[in-house]
């Protein structure tokens, strides 16, 4: 028996449609993957050119941010020492109010890292990780410390245990103030020294 002719052979037309369809498939799959790779692309280029011709006012808005959140830190300080009746007696009220200036104070530290990072400038961005980890790491110490020294709780006690934790860190706060005005002394101001 013969071999059909190529355009009358069923199975070698199955063959080149499917070769045919698949063939599409793969190569529609190519330009939509090149496509959303390219706009990927595009979109990081685009936010890291906003973000270095607006660097100078998101490190404003940081810095500012952290301003706030320290001032509310030592507002709430303030008000745990005194035992001021803001939602009730004792430092708990103080206590989520310096929670919250903490809050903002390190959402603030993060732009700014985020900012630095972004628009190139390395040595800005590790200088203020540096500066993070290392009050970071020091306020779990002390939480831990006074917690192993007073391992108890009696009532009335937490108050006193919660005004010393607080105490410290606004301690640690003037400390880390003196030490990020250092740090500014030593951050590249010029855009060319990234």
């Amino acid at each position: 028996m013969w071999p059909w002719p190529a355009k009358y052979n069923p199975l070698a037309r199955a063959q080149a449609a499917y070769n045919e369809f698949f063939g599409d498939v793969k190569t529609t799959s190519d330009n939509a993957t090149s496509a959303v790779v390219q706009t990927k692309k595009e979109t990081g280029q685009a936010v890291q050119q906003w973000t270095i011709d607006n660097r100078d006012g998101l490190l404003k808005q940081a810095n500012d941010m952290k301003v706030v959140g320290d001032n509310t830190f030592k507002a709430g300080v303030v008000m745990a020492a005194m035992g001021a009746p803001v939602a009730g007696v004792g430092a708990a009220p103080g206590g989520a109010v310096a929670s919250t200036g903490e809050a903002i104070s390190t959402t603030g530290a993060f732009l700014e890292i985020g900012v630095e990072l972004v628009s190139g400038n390395y040595k800005n961005a590790s200088l203020n990780i540096g500066s993070e980890v290392r009050y970071t790491a020091l306020n779990y110490v002390r939480a831990k410390a006074i917690d192993t020294l007073i391992p108890f709780s009696l009532r009335g006690l937490d108050d006193i245990i919660d005004l010393s934790k607080m105490t410290l860190t606004s301690i640690e706060n003037l400390f880390k103030q003196e030490a990020d005005e250092t740090i500014e002394k030593l951050k590249s101001k010029d855009d060319n020294d990234r």
